[in-house]
């Protein structure tokens, strides 16, 4: 059996709780290294993912904002045309009204005699107005040249009085 043989004098023996206590230093920065190696490593791992996601985040943002860009162009064309189309229908109203005064121009050549026309108005494409006849028979013919007539789509006739003057009133809306 190998005995174990110290020549250093007694004095430079170190005490056991020395020892130890050294044992336990080193052991305690052992632990100390491995937990400040797996610190560091989980930091360099948040940092890494935190990059990627910020790296995500931007690519995001500027998907968005090209997104956003062709929507305010394609906004622009909307509005753009939208008020082409309100010019547009304003003129096909004019040209409504026009057409309709040119026919309304004819219409004024067939009343019969007897047959006085007030409160013309128009709105798009219907006209209305109110007619006072004399007697019964011109309010009748007044009435066949309205219906006989292919320049309207479609009449309204509206209720036929007797005033006390003797004339007849009504209230004609035809849609041109």
């Amino acid at each position: 059996m190998a005995r174990n043989i110290n020549l250093l004098p007694l004095e430079f023996v170190p005490n056991k709780k020395l020892v130890r206590m050294g044992a336990a230093l080193k052991k305690l920065a052992i632990i100390s290294y491995i937990f400040f190696f797996l610190a560091a490593g989980s930091i360099a791992y948040a940092l890494y993912r935190y990059d990627k996601h910020i790296k995500e985040l931007r690519n995001n943002r500027n998907t968005l904002e090209a997104e956003l860009d062709n929507l305010k162009k394609t906004e622009t064309k909307i509005v753009y045309l939208k008020d082409r189309a309100d010019k547009a229908q304003k003129v096909i109203d004019a040209n409504t009204t026009r057409s309709s005064i040119v026919t309304f121009s004819e219409f004024d050549n067939h009343i019969p005699p007897g047959i006085l026309i007030s409160d013309m108005a128009f709105r798009g494409s219907r006209a209305t107005f109110k007619v006072a006849a004399e007697n019964s028979g011109s309010l009748s013919q007044m009435v066949q040249y309205v219906i006989g007539t292919t320049v309207f789509k479609a009449i309204i006739l509206g209720d036929i009085k007797l005033g006390e003057n003797g004339k007849y009133t009504t209230t004609i809306t035809v849609e041109i």
